[in-house]
């Protein structure tokens, strides 16, 4: 156990790593990951060393929750200052599926490609 998950359950907090990768794309870890954002209570906090990959998974998740359109997934990482062109590769990944296929299909084709 990491000591940043000891002092989390310490506090009485549910704990959970998925370790992307900013280099390596994986789409297993990337749905890994949604699904333990959809699962856990909220509100969670996401992590990660530069907050990229943090950012661009929070926006996604985010996306799904809400229904968002491409262009409103767009709208929204403007308003947070998050730059999709710097975006990792999970994020644009998901990105280029959402805009392509929707909300709907999204998770379906996570794991179409898994």
């Amino acid at each position: 156990m990491s000591d940043e998950q000891q002092q989390a359950e310490a506090t009485g907090l549910q704990y959970s790593n998925i370790p992307l990768k900013p280099t390596e794309p994986n789409q297993e870890l990337t749905k890994a990951a949604l699904e333990e954002i959809a699962d856990l209570p909220k509100p969670i906090l996401i992590h990660c060393a530069a907050g990229a990959r943090a950012s661009g998974i929070a926006l996604i998740a985010n996306a799904i929750q809400e229904s968002l359109s491409y262009e409103q997934i767009t709208q929204k990482a403007a308003d947070l200052g998050i730059s999709l062109e710097s975006a990792t590769p999970e994020a644009i990944f998901a990105g280029e599926i959402y805009r392509k296929v929707g909300r709907k299909k999204l998770v379906r084709k996570f794991e179409e490609n898994l």
